[in-house]
């Protein structure tokens, strides 16, 4: 098995996750299948929405911290209401 020091694993989670929550929030255009010449003023947008590939995951991570790794869909919904 092949094994990553953990400051380069921690790199490359966290540099996912960066690009992840960036890429949800100039995600307004998500499905567009052409090439865009808009300049970065026109991509960022002036106050940052909800985001949905986001929220789930960490409600998610909240679940499995809180009621341990075989969480059930009922107690995903639960936490996901509480939310």
């Amino acid at each position: 098995m092949n094994k990553i020091d953990y400051n380069i694993y921690f790199d490359k989670v966290l540099g996912g996750w960066i690009g992840k929550s960036l890429g949800g929030t100039v995600g307004w255009f998500e499905g567009v299948k052409k090439l865009s010449d808009l300049a970065i003023e026109d991509i960022i947008p002036q106050q940052v929405a909800g985001n949905d590939d986001l929220d789930v995951q960490l409600v998610w991570m909240d679940a499995l911290l809180n009621k341990g790794i075989f969480v059930t869909s009922d107690q995903l919904m639960e936490t996901w209401i509480d939310e």
